[in-house]
């Protein structure tokens, strides 16, 4: 199983940790909590390394996860007083919550890898456009010339190979 992740390569330590947090899930042993625990799956571990890296590409770097008792992966992520837990229990039966202020946004159960997925590009869709972070003003101004101008030659260009006054010379060439 490849277990190297998108979170290898923009992650913050916290974010690695969570990666190879996953990871150490597959040495989990049988009976490993108190007498009783599932070893879990590898499905189950690359199913949430591939969310977890969908978190982290929709700005959700704030993660962990939890190794479940009976083979289910716990991962969570937070923003501010959101809250986003998946519980894979197996990569076809994933449990989404989206939590705002301990109000409950969101909760779907059974869902496949892609809609999981999905219904987390949606969640943080949302909370980005609440957030601080988003603009809710228009750069531009109405009315305004967005009208391109082309390069002028400035003095002393005619000496730059490269400039538009030179640029004829160069094609005869």
């Amino acid at each position: 199983m490849n277990l190297v992740s998108i979170n290898a390569f923009i992650g913050t330590p916290m974010e690695l940790g969570t990666a190879q947090k996953i990871a150490t899930f597959s040495s989990l042993p049988l009976g490993w909590h108190y007498g009783a625990g599932t070893a879990i799956s590898d499905d189950n571990i690359a199913a949430a390394q591939s969310l977890l890296d969908v978190l982290l590409l929709n700005g959700l770097t704030r993660t962990d996860a939890f190794p479940g008792s009976d083979g289910e992966i716990l991962l969570t992520a937070y923003f501010g007083t959101h809250y986003i837990a998946l519980t894979v229990a197996t990569p076809d039966d994933i449990a989404f919550n989206h939590d705002h202020a301990d109000d409950e946004i969101s909760a779907r159960e059974g869902l496949n890898l892609r809609e999981a997925k999905k219904s987390i590009e949606d969640a943080a869709r949302g909370i980005w456009s609440l957030s601080d972070l988003s603009t809710h003003v228009h750069l531009t101004t109405p009315g305004g010339n967005l009208m391109t101008s082309h390069s002028k030659t400035l003095p002393g260009a005619a000496g730059c190979p490269y400039s538009s006054a030179n640029a004829g010379k160069m094609l005869v060439a």
